[in-house]
Parts: structure tokens; sequence; C-alpha cells
């Protein structure tokens, strides 16, 4: 003879049904099988002949009042739930109020133990854009994604902007920086009610000088955009690892410009890659040495006060430098790119026999 075990968890009552002692082999096969055969889906999961109540809830927000939230999960199934004046709300981890649920947000709703139709905690999912600031406005932000498209940021008092691991302003913003912004979608999914802002380090340029003035240069990167680079009394010059003035800058010369932060036009560093020059010392004339490459092409080198030589990892000088020595030399081309000013030349151990 058969009985009925009524079983509760979490506040929800289930049944199942225990094989009788009478009841052939595969009845009791049956009855097993659907014993362990658990009912799931957003209300809960099975268990055997027990349901359990999930705690959490994850889904979009299809409706709310001041008392209620109604949450669609994956699957479509709609679950509403109370809320109490102990429910608290919270944006990513920033506490909030009711007033920050918007129908569409995604959320995470975690149920009252001892009430399970009732809301303990509902988390909301912020949202996140990234682009190429292309507008700033007060306090409206355009950025362009990478397929084109733009999107409207709003910053407040509550913004917190970071570039870099340091608190910024919203002045670090500006056209042409690359953002990270998340925040609370509007209603009408258009913008963006950013709660933090993150600038990306400003990406260097590197290219070819095409043009110089006394307060610009132009560059034009490997793929073809041209640059416009404004100069000032602030921005420095490197030759390689070496300081150097703004004379050292000549058209065709390859260079890294390091932008500015907050000015993403202005230079705040060159660095001229140095060219490389390498042969056999055919002639040393004075300050001017002649190598014969691989290919049979002549080179010449100019050295002068700042050109350091170096034989073997020791310090030498210019009278190192002899016909049939083996040479390598670092420095900047000139103008016509026939000439190599030399900062640093490298001769060869001698061979020995």
């Amino acid at each position: 003879m058969g009985f009925s075990l009524i079983a509760s968890v979490a506040g929800v009552a289930t049944s199942g049904a225990t094989g009788d002692r009478n009841s052939s082999p595969s009845d009791q096969g049956q009855q097993g099988q659907q014993g362990q055969q658990g009912q799931q889906g957003d209300q809960g999961y099975g268990f055997g002949s027990f349901s359990v109540m999930r705690m959490e809830i994850r889904g979009a927000v299809t409706a709310f009042t001041s008392t209620t939230v109604t949450v669609a999960g994956p699957n479509g199934k709609s679950t509403t739930l109370n809320i109490a004046p102990t429910t608290v709300v919270f944006e990513g981890s920033t506490p909030a109020t009711l007033a920050a649920l918007v129908v569409g947000e995604r959320v995470d709703v975690t149920r009252l133990a001892t009430a399970l139709t009732t809301a303990a905690k509902i988390t909301i999912s912020l949202a996140k854009v990234s682009g190429t600031v292309s507008a700033v406005n007060g306090n409206s932000i355009t950025i362009t994604g990478g397929e084109g498209f733009t999107r409207s940021i709003l910053v407040s008092t509550a913004t917190t902007f970071s570039q870099g691991g340091v608190a910024v302003t919203l002045a670090s913003v500006v056209v042409g920086a690359r953002i990270s912004a998340q925040g609370l979608a509007s209603s009408d999914q258009t913008t963006l009610n950013a709660l933090t802002i993150t600038i990306a380090a400003p990406r260097d340029v590197r290219g070819v000088i095409t043009a110089l003035t006394p307060t610009s240069l132009t560059v034009q990167s490997e793929d073809g955009t041209m640059t416009v680079f404004t100069t000032t009394p602030l921005t420095t010059y490197f030759a390689g690892s070496i300081a150097v003035t703004a004379t050292a800058l000549v058209v065709g010369e390859r260079v890294d410009v390091t932008r500015l932060a907050t000015a993403l036009t202005t230079a705040a560093k060159i660095t001229i890659s140095l060219a490389k020059v390498s042969g056999t010392v055919s002639a040393v004339n004075g300050n001017s040495i002649t190598i014969t490459g691989g290919e049979g092409f002549t080179r010449s080198i100019l050295v002068s006060t700042a050109t350091t030589f170096s034989q073997g990892g020791v310090a030498v000088t210019l009278t190192s430098v002899v016909v049939g020595a083996r040479i390598s030399a670092q420095g900047l081309a000139s103008s016509d790119q026939t000439t190599l000013n030399a900062l640093t030349v490298t001769i060869a151990a001698k061979k020995t026999l």
C-alpha cells in the first residue's frame, strides 16, 4: 500500500510518491526515474522529488512600480516580485535607489529568504560603451565606435574619471581620446548616463616627416594618414635616447610623436628613429668616413665632437677608424638622405689569424 510524501523546501511545497512494496519492479523503476527527473526553470530546479526555488533571478526589467518589479528571464518567462521598504538597489557595486530602475535594464534580483516573492536586493548590470571621442559639449560626450556608430554619454557630478590609474577630470576627455564608459542606459536606450569613464593613454604616432615649420610638423603614418602636430617650447626632442634640439628634425626622417594627453594634436615628445649603416671603411678624410656596403654601394659618414666610438666594448677615438676596418654607425640622415651624421660608431674587433 503506497503513501504520499509532502516536502517543503525553501517555502515551496512539492509532493512525490514512494513505491508500493507490492508494486512490480517495472513500476518501481518508473517511479525512480520520475523521482530523479527534476523540473527546471526560472522558478527553481528539481532534485529527486524536491523542488528548490532559485534565490536569484537574472534578466531584463519589463515593468516596475513602486512596489513590484517584473523580470523576463533568458527563456522569456516573467517573474514579478514585490519591492519592500527593506529592498536595496545597486548599480554594479554602487548603492542606488529605485529611481535608477529603467525598463530594458538587465538586473540580478536576489529573493528574500523568508519571503521568496519579495526582492531583497536588485543589482542593475552596468552598460558599457567604448570608442574615440568626436565631440565634447558641456556634460555631453560623443564617441565613435569601431563600426562607425556614434554614442552619446552624459556625465554628472557623480561621474568619476581616470587615466593610467590616476584620477583626472572631464578636462582630460578631449577630441581624439579613446575612452570606455560604464553606467546606466537611458529609458530610450540612446544615451549612457556614465558612472565611470576610463581614458586610454594617448597612442604615439609613428611615421615619416613630410613637412616642417618652426611651430609644427606633419607626419605621414604607414596607413597614409597625415597628422599635423603643433610644437611648443615644452616639446622635447630625442635622437634615439640622446636629447637633441628641434634643429635635428629633417623632412624624410622617421619619428615617433608622443601626444600631449590634454591636447592630442600637440607634440609632447618627438623621438627620431636613428638611421644605421654598416660596411668596410674605404677612406677617412678629416671628419668624413666613406664605407662600402655589401652591395658595393658607398656611404658617407660625418663625425663630430658629439660622436662616440667604441671597439670591443671599450671607448676609443676616431684614430681607430682605419681603411679596411668594419664599422657600424647610427645617427641622423642629412636632408638629402646622402650622408649620415653619426652619433655612435662601433668598430668591429680585428680578426686574428
